[in-house]
């Protein structure tokens, strides 16, 4: 057994098996390392249901460690409980893998089904794996030789014969990925130990030709890929929720003043939430036009919001100020009345010199500083009108008390 042979310090190859159910992946891990470290099954039930570990040591002293994996799309295990699996199997090399080997039988037509599995594991290896790390292993050479027992056509000819098969393009787009890094295995009989040998020596000079090793980093790389990938899919969800939400938010508002049950905090509450839903998905958009207009709709709501609020506040101020004047004008005797007089005349004005004081003490505040701008001619005029008024009114007061003393 490999493994009794002396180990050459600093040299180890770590690789991870990976593949669909009954393509060989346990055949061939016993391959490469010599001994049969992993159970076989000649079957399409899948002996591999945890990621196994085993080790060997090579004539050159070299340490080869293999992993071997669930099989993926396999029907009697769930796919996440299979890759979280394949991703457990990473662990099992912290230093990372000099190459990932993806196992497929030879004979087979390359299917929806096993482009789904590279798929599926690009998803969670990074779209880059088999361009930069991947090797592909094709099992049952002793299939091929049957095909070819004349010798006539080598097993790389076949490849590049192949590839100009409109039925065989896709497994000709797989090899073309990862770079025609391909090699024939024989697992299985005692005859064909020196193919079997060769092919192993062939895909081990074919690790080394791999200038650099997959580790954890990638993972990581990939897995942001991959929510990247699951928020960009979710965006335009999340975009006609947000067009719900801002339409319904706009009915009830209406709702909420046919009712007399308006409440600001409530619905700046509301806007506040939807904006910063907003302001996430408008960061992922490439095109910002249709972030821009939602933003304007809802911008829209919350100047009415405002306006509601300021036409609520000035009725109360309104109210509050005819009901102080009516009190007083209910005070008869003479001397008040020139306190009551001067009283008035500060109600009037204090329409304009209440902005003012807001401006002033709050250093110009926005809504002081709009409604002072906006209103001040109206303010003034109306001021000016009820000063005449409060005038006129006093002195016919004044004239009638005179008659009558008179």
């Amino acid at each position: 057994m490999a493994s009794s042979l002396p180990v050459s310090e600093g040299k180890e190859i770590s690789l991870l098996l990976l593949g669909k159910t009954g393509h060989g992946k346990s055949f061939t891990g016993n391959s490469l390392l010599g001994w049969e470290a992993f159970a076989k099954s000649s079957n399409l039930a899948s002996e591999t249901i945890t990621a196994t570990l085993n080790c060997s040591v090579r004539e050159d002293g070299t340490v080869v460690r293999v992993v071997d994996t669930p099989g993926v799309m396999d029907t009697e295990n769930q796919e996440e409980c299979t890759i979280s699996e394949i991703m457990e199997g990473m662990s099992l090399c912290p230093n990372g893998f000099n190459a990932l080997l993806f196992v497929i039988k030879y004979g087979i037509r390359y299917t929806a089904e096993e482009k789904r599995t590279i798929d599926i594991l690009k998803e969670y290896f990074g779209s880059n794996f088999l361009k930069e790390f991947g090797i592909v292993i094709m099992t049952e050479g002793d299939s091929f030789d049957i095909n070819y027992e004349d010798g006539n056509k080598s097993f790389k000819e076949w490849l590049f014969e192949n590839e100009s098969k409109q039925e065989n393009k896709p497994m000709a787009e797989l090899l073309k990925e990862c770079n025609n890094r391909c090699v024939l295995f024989y697992n299985v009989g005692d005859e064909f130990n020196d193919k079997r040998k060769c092919c192993v020596n062939e895909l081990f000079d074919l690790v080394k030709q791999i200038p650099t090793i997959y580790t954890s980093v990638h993972l990581e790389l990939a897995s942001k890929a991959r929510e990247d990938l699951v928020t960009t899919l979710e965006i335009p969800v999340l975009h006609t929720a947000i067009q719900e939400k801002i339409s319904l938010l706009m009915d009830q508002l209406d709702k909420d003043m046919r009712n007399n049950t308006f409440s600001y905090e409530d619905m700046k509450k509301k806007i506040s939430a939807l904006n910063k839903e907003l302001e996430k998905v408008g960061i992922e958009l490439e095109d910002k036009t249709e972030f821009l207009i939602l933003k304007e709709r809802l911008d829209c709501i919350l100047r009415r919001v405002e306006d509601i609020r300021y036409s609520e506040n000035k009725m109360t101020q309104r109210a509050e100020q005819r009901q102080m004047y009516d009190s007083l004008e209910a005070v008869k005797d003479t001397p008040t009345r020139y306190k009551i007089f001067i009283q008035k005349a500060f109600l009037i004005f204090a329409k304009i010199l209440k902005p003012i004081g807001t401006i002033l003490t709050f250093g110009a505040a926005h809504n002081a500083l709009k409604e002072f701008v906006n209103h001040r001619e109206e303010l003034y005029e109306t001021c000016k009108e009820e000063f005449k008024q409060l005038i006129s009114s006093e002195r016919e007061k004044n004239t009638k008390k005179s008659c009558f003393l008179l």
